[in-house]
């Protein structure tokens, strides 16, 4: 257990669950996983939020590493981090899957 603890970057994980933590960021990621890549216009028209604050969730999106973004000219896409967001899935449901093999 102890060497499990120490391979865990208790940052990293810390980001994923702040940025997991609210209710606009979620719809972010519903929304980028009903779509697959969308900008922020169109992020912010369909969840009927400014500008401002779709930016300020996708920036903490971004650090958290759940949402990827580049640029196509003028435009920055955002996409879910598909890898990360099975990974995240995974541990999820190690931690609470029922283990009553005792």
């Amino acid at each position: 257990m102890y060497k499990q603890l120490q391979e865990v970057n208790f940052n990293a994980a810390y980001e994923l669950c702040h940025a997991l933590h609210h209710p606009l960021r979620l719809g972010i990621i519903r929304l980028l996983e009903q779509n697959e890549s969308l900008t922020v216009t169109q992020i912010y028209f369909k969840l009927r939020i400014s500008q401002s604050v779709a930016s300020q969730q996708l920036a903490v999106l971004r650090k958290s590493r759940l949402v990827i973004s580049h640029k196509e000219g003028k435009q920055v896409i955002y996409t879910l981090n598909q890898e990360l967001l099975q990974q995240l899935l995974l541990a999820i449901h190690s931690l609470t899957s029922d283990k009553t093999s005792k």
